[in-house]
């Protein structure tokens, strides 16, 4: 995996600019899933409205909140375009599948999207030591390279906000992968 995702970063095309109608949202907290991630984007997708038209999302919940979450999916109207996973096993294909990934920010993390010129919204652990999470995304968002929220802000509210605006830009996408 590592070597497929160092031979991305020699690539010359970014998939996700060469795109048509369809907007793919990559989401995952690493190996043991993020809590505030599975709730914020499930409720998101449970809200509904527009801003799911042409969406296709793959979200990584981790093994201890996936029933749960799989579960708000399957209970919901919404989630025709979703795909829960406990765990992915082939990032590289998820990278280059994804127009947006929304992550944690640690530093594996950061160097697997720069190395696939992957745009991501970055929602740091607020309990990380030395807050490395939020610098690591500042260092992002000061040479807009992604966006940042902070896991208190990260609302579904805001999560479709952003969605809504980054469909409607797909310029800022771009721009984001070439600054990463």
């Amino acid at each position: 995996v590592l070597r497929e995702i160092e031979e991305m970063a020699t690539a010359e095309f970014r998939p996700h600019v060469q795109r048509g109608e369809g907007f793919n949202i990559l989401v995952f907290g690493g190996s043991q899933g993020a809590r505030a991630l599975n709730q914020t984007v499930s409720q998101a997708v449970t809200i509904g409205g527009e801003w799911l038209n042409n969406v296709k999302l793959v979200h990584q919940t981790g093994k201890v909140d996936f029933e749960n979450i799989k579960s708000i999916y399957l209970q919901g109207k919404h989630g025709d375009g979703v795909e829960v996973l406990p765990y992915l096993y082939d990032m590289p294909a998820r990278y280059r599948w994804a127009d947006i990934v929304v992550s944690r920010c640690g530093t594996g993390t950061i160097s697997e999207l720069a190395a696939c010129r992957q745009p991501a919204i970055l929602v740091p652990l607020p309990t990380a030591a030395d807050n490395h999470q939020q610098k690591n995304a500042e260092a992002l968002v000061a040479k807009q390279a992604s966006i940042m929220v902070l896991q208190k802000d990260f609302t579904p509210e805001r999560f479709i906000k952003i969605i809504t605006q980054l469909k409607a830009d797909r310029k800022r996408i771009d721009q984001m992968a070439e600054k990463i």
